[in-house]
Formats: C-alpha cells, structure tokens, sequence
C-alpha cells in the first residue's frame, strides 16, 4: 500500500498512467468501494439512523495487511478501504456498539495484524464520535 510519505513524482506518474489518478497517495479506488460501488450499495438495505452494532472480522482484510487470522482471505480489503467502509457506516448508522474478531497474534508474528486491528478501532471510534457531534450541531 502506497502512503503519501512514500510516493515520488516518478511513482506518480506511472500510478496516474495505470489506475487513472493518484492524488494523495491512496491506490485508485477499487470499483467494491465507489460510492456506487456493491460494498457501498449494500449499506443502502440498512435504514438511515439505524442503531446498528458492527463486528469487524480481521479475514475480510487482505493478508498483505492482516497475516495473523486463520482463515485468509486474498483480495480482501486494505486499509483504506477498510477505514472507507466503516467511516461510511459511522456517517449512516447509529452506532451503539463494535467488536473485532478472528485477530489470531501467533499466526502474525511480525505484529501488523494487531497493528491493523488497533489502527482500524481508533479511526472507527473517531469516525463515530465526529459523526454524532455533527449531527447534535
């Protein structure tokens, strides 16, 4: 996954020729996390403002970014998408409770697993308590 401390103008270039854009050093958004994209559309099915309790596996997240789970799953989400996902649940729902499952540390021993658990937890809890604070404005 490219960050914006890690990209150079070459990079750039060829990430713009290849995927179409690149601005801020995210990889181009796959068409699953478009906001028309089938990831995002089935949020849809949910009612807006519903109290919603959300449970995280670790296996949807690719084993590039999340090794330590028994049950892998290639072509799962990054990061990114991830953080994309829940902070689109935290801008629709409610959200009154959160668990994440299926971190398995002895499976990871390079730690990014938990990392990646832990990273996820802060921004989604930041997501949620900007989310209420905006619609109490």
């Amino acid at each position: 996954m490219l960050n914006y401390q890690s990209i150079r103008p070459p990079e750039t270039r060829l990430l713009n020729r290849r995927t179409g854009r690149c601005n801020d050093g995210r990889p181009h958004q796959p068409q699953h996390i478009r906001p028309d994209g089938p990831a995002i559309r089935r949020l849809g099915y949910i009612p807006a403002g519903e109290r919603v309790y959300v449970s995280i596996d670790i296996d949807s997240f690719d084993p590039s970014v999340a090794p330590g789970t028994a049950t892998i799953s290639c072509g799962g989400f990054t990061y990114c998408e991830g953080e994309d996902i829940l902070r689109e649940v935290a801008r629709r729902f409610d959200v009154v409770g959160v668990d994440f499952v299926e971190v398995s540390s002895p499976c990871d021993p390079s730690g990014i697993t938990s990392l990646l658990a832990a990273r996820t937890s802060i921004d989604f809890i930041g997501s949620i308590f900007h989310e209420r604070a905006r619609r109490r404005a």
